[in-house]
């Protein structure tokens, strides 16, 4: 799905391009005559003083929280079994010998043996009664289809690299990250953050999850998009050093399964 956004640059000169107006409602100017039927849809402001980015009611309904801040985990005791490990696009495409972007990663790895960290935190994670999460990255159309942005920035990269093909080995789970029974595999990522488009979140309430502890490549991109929404859905979130290749940030987030957002 191509993204519905874009840029635009007005090239002409602004102001002979704006007449002023007002709406019959209220006072407020708009950039272009009104028709005298016409009313603004903003809230009205003008009747008690504020902006109208401080009027009451200026939250759009569909843009609330996903839950109240009441329900928000931050700062709660962390419970194993309300635990989820998130592990980020251990795929082949990075972490293994031919991947295409095994190279721009590979120092990272190798210094601070990764792979290795990785493997026995997943069994630790497992050993304490925790959940282990996969989340790979994976495109099946050729023509970027598929792709939420494939003409901007990184997904661009994978877009124009043929980066992480579905059903081919690229795509695949380096050997010592692949899942093993019990473990959960996310379904859907398309971009950098893990939720839009995925089964994440269904997932961890299903799970009962309050914590997830996210880990994986690349540190500046999935792993902290992925962060920044979970912080944004009720968690408190900490980050440890930027590495490209990190392995610990750690969120509170999500009300247990059957709870009302």
């Amino acid at each position: 799905m191509q993204s519905p956004f874009s840029v635009l640059v007005l090239q002409a000169p602004l102001q002979p391009l704006l007449a002023r107006g007002h709406c019959k409602g209220c006072a407020n100017e708009t950039e272009r005559p009104l028709p005298t039927s016409a009313r603004c849809r903003l809230p009205p402001a003008c009747t008690t003083g504020l902006s109208v980015a401080n009027a009451a009611g200026g939250e759009l309904q569909e843009n609330r929280r996903v839950f109240s801040a009441a329900e928000a985990k931050g700062g709660s005791d962390v419970v194993p079994s309300k635990t989820a490990l998130l592990m980020i696009e251990f795929q082949n495409e990075f972490t293994s010998e031919g991947g295409k972007l095994h190279l721009s990663v590979k120092d990272v790895m190798e210094s601070q043996d990764m792979l290795a960290k990785c493997q026995r935190l997943c069994r630790t994670a497992r050993t304490c009664g925790a959940k282990v999460f996969h989340l790979p990255i994976t495109f099946e159309k050729a023509d970027g289809s598929d792709n939420p942005n494939a003409r901007l920035g990184i997904l661009k990269g994978c877009q124009d690299g043929q980066l992480f093909r579905a059903f081919t080995w690229a795509a695949d789970f380096h050997p010592m990250m692949t899942p093993s029974p019990g473990d959960v595999v996310v379904k859907g990522k398309r971009g950098l953050d893990s939720f839009p488009g995925t089964d994440l979140e269904a997932r961890l309430r299903e799970h009962g999850i309050e914590t997830v502890v996210i880990g994986g490549l690349l540190t500046n991109c999935c792993v902290e998009s992925t962060m920044r929404t979970a912080f944004e859905k009720g968690c408190r979130a900490g980050a440890g050093r930027p590495r490209y290749c990190s392995w610990l940030l750690i969120c509170r987030t999500m009300p247990a399964a059957g709870t009302t957002p």
